[in-house]
């Protein structure tokens, strides 16, 4: 009777000899009747892993940050590019002006420049920051070398501050049901 399958167990044909069904034998049995059965119910709990790990991986940047994946990335790229920049532009300033100590220079222009401004001017400083081709000159003052380098970290600042990210739990309630509009 297949139903008792685990109180009956196996006899082996060759030599008659009665076996106990146990776990491994079950499952070599089930492989050797049903190949196909068994080869989608182990896909099935591989892929169960897999997506679980994806929707994880998903909720727990949504919950934390509200970012997509593509902006997480695009953020990470750009921030990257920003530091590489800095450094860039540190190496220069350092060869070029040794006799200047930077942190001095950028605590003068922070002093003398604060954060707030000209919507305009704030842009305008941006491309000059982010333009490839930067002009790394000597003939250019320590101040615009000092500005870049600010400009960077103030770049750098408000890509980690996320304005869409309303707390952990306003997040998911916003991903699960979503403002009409």
């Amino acid at each position: 009777d297949e139903n008792r399958i685990w109180e009956i167990g196996f006899v082996n044909l060759r030599t008659g000899e009665k076996i106990d069904a146990n776990w491994n034998r079950m499952f070599q049995f089930l492989y050797m009747q049903y190949t196909a059965f068994c080869f989608v119910v182990i896909l099935c709990a591989i892929m169960s892993v897999v997506l679980g790990g994806f929707f994880l991986y998903h909720f727990i940047i949504i919950a934390s940050r509200n970012r997509t994946t593509s902006e997480r990335f695009k953020v990470a790229t750009y921030t990257s590019f920003l530091r590489e920049r800095q450094r860039e532009i540190v190496t220069f300033f350092m060869e070029t002006y040794k006799d200047l100590d930077l942190d001095d220079e950028i605590d003068k222009w922070k002093s003398k420049n604060p954060i707030s401004g000209n919507t305009k001017e704030v842009n305008k400083r941006r491309k000059l920051l982010l333009r490839k081709e930067i002009d790394l000159k000597p003939e250019n003052k320590p101040d615009f070398y000092v500005e870049a380098l600010v400009l960077a970290e103030r770049e750098i600042a408000m890509l980690k501050e996320n304005a869409y990210n309303k707390g952990r739990w306003n997040n998911i309630k916003e991903v699960m049901f979503p403002p009409r509009t």
